[in-house]
C-alpha cells in the first residue's frame, strides 16, 4: 500500500479526534498511522519521538493527558461513527500533498474543510 503524503500531526489528528479523552499514548498512534497507510514512518529513526513532537507543538489542538498520551482537545473531537469518512477524507486530501501544494496552510485548510470551521491549527 502506497503511503498518502500527509503530515505526521494531521495523521495523528485523524485517529486522535476520534478517541475522546482517553486519548492514545504515542505507541499507539504510531502503530495507527503505520497500518492505515496515511504516511510512513519507517524512515524515521525516531517516529515515536517525532510524532510525540508534533503533538506537543501544538497545544490549543492536542492535550498531554499522561505522559506519552495524547487526546485531542474537545472543540475538536469526532463521532467515532464517522471514523470510515474521516480517514477516506485524509487519505484523499494526501493527493494535495502528491500533487506539490506542501505547506502548513494546505493542512490547516484542509483540516478546517473536513473537520472544524473553527480549526486554527500552526505547524
Amino acid at each position: 500500500m502506497q503511503a498518502a503524503k500527509v503530515t505526521i500531526k494531521y495523521a495523528a489528528f485523524c485517529f486522535l479526534s476520534l478517541e475522546g479523552s482517553g486519548g492514545l499514548n504515542i505507541l499507539e498512534v504510531s502503530d495507527k498511522i503505520q497500518i492505515s497507510g496515511l504516511r510512513h514512518l519507517t524512515t524515521s529513526k525516531t517516529p515515536e519521538a517525532s510524532i510525540s513532537s508534533a503533538l506537543s507543538r501544538d497545544t490549543k489542538l492536542f492535550e498531554n493527558t499522561t505522559p506519552s498520551t495524547y487526546c485531542v482537545r474537545p472543540t475538536y473531537r469526532k463521532d467515532p461513527a464517522d471514523s470510515e469518512a474521516i480517514y477516506l477524507a485524509t487519505r484523499e486530501n494526501g493527493a494535495i500533498f502528491e500533487s506539490g501544494l506542501v505547506g502548513a496552510e494546505v493542512v490547516i485548510v484542509v483540516a478546517r474543510k473536513h473537520y472544524s470551521p473553527q480549526l486554527t491549527c500552526k505547524e
